[in-house]
């Protein structure tokens, strides 16, 4: 059983992660922030709907970015690194909640061009 596995609840691992179903069933699940509003998409709960929550802050990862090239992100690297954050799926009280404690506001993943400029 790999760390992912136990984080997961899962021993369904393949050498790419955990199954499809196995990850389904797992409380947590940690995707990439497209295949995060696909399942956004799919939410029947319109009054606390999925939202996709990148971890670490999206702030975080465009800095730290921006910091490694030593000179200011495109709008094109801005969406690449939003579109390639690893995210938590979690209803949307969950992630504000989470923002809460985390005691400051991460950038819009759906406007992260317009939060970071």
């Amino acid at each position: 059983m790999t760390w992912l596995s136990k984080l997961l609840g899962t021993s369904e691992d393949t050498a790419d992660g955990p199954t499809p179903d196995a990850a389904a069933r797992s409380p947590l699940s940690l995707v990439h922030y497209r295949e995060a509003m696909q399942v956004g998409e799919d939410d029947s709960d319109a009054d606390d709907p999925l939202v996709a929550v990148p971890i670490p802050p999206l702030l975080s990862l465009l800095e730290h970015q921006e910091m490694l090239k030593g000179a200011p992100l495109s709008e094109e690297e801005v969406l690449a690194i939003r579109d390639g954050a690893v995210c938590m799926v979690l209803r949307r009280s969950r992630a504000q909640h989470l923002a809460d404690r985390r005691g400051f506001a991460d950038i819009d993943p759906e406007r992260p061009w317009q939060g970071w400029t």
